[in-house]
């Protein structure tokens, strides 16, 4: 079954942590928090797959660290990635500036389309 929100949130997840990881290095600790502190629940069983995947794709390149006795990766973005993220940024910029950008309303014309561009009746009957 197709999940729209779900779909569109693991885009946004892969977009976020390009982001984070373009930033700094991140651990996945890290990465949760961030997606806690934004009201995104992202369970580490998503989280880690998606770490590995994204490193398989070479997009991240992971180093371990041992911060306070606990062992943890922290990745970082390579220039794959980057060149992904540059590519995700003007995709989603594009693609927000035309849902979110108003469009100003025009009077109905002889077809009946009532201000919805791109919809005529003809289209819908």
């Amino acid at each position: 079954m197709v999940n729209l929100r779900r779909d569109m949130i693991q885009g946004l997840v892969r977009v976020r942590v390009l982001r984070a990881a373009s930033l700094c290095p991140v651990s996945g600790v890290q990465l949760s928090q961030d997606f806690t502190s934004a009201g995104h629940q992202v369970s580490p069983g998503t989280l880690y797959p998606l770490l590995h995947a994204m490193e398989k794709a070479g997009w991240v390149k992971s180093k371990g660290k041992t911060v306070k006795g606990k062992r943890r990766r922290y990745y970082r973005v390579t220039r794959k990635g980057r060149s992904q993220l540059e590519q995700a940024l003007s995709a989603l910029d594009q693609f927000l500036t035309g849902i979110l950008v108003p469009v100003p309303p025009t009077p109905p014309d002889s077809s009946g389309n009532h201000g919805v561009v791109g919809v005529t009746t003809t289209d819908c009957s």
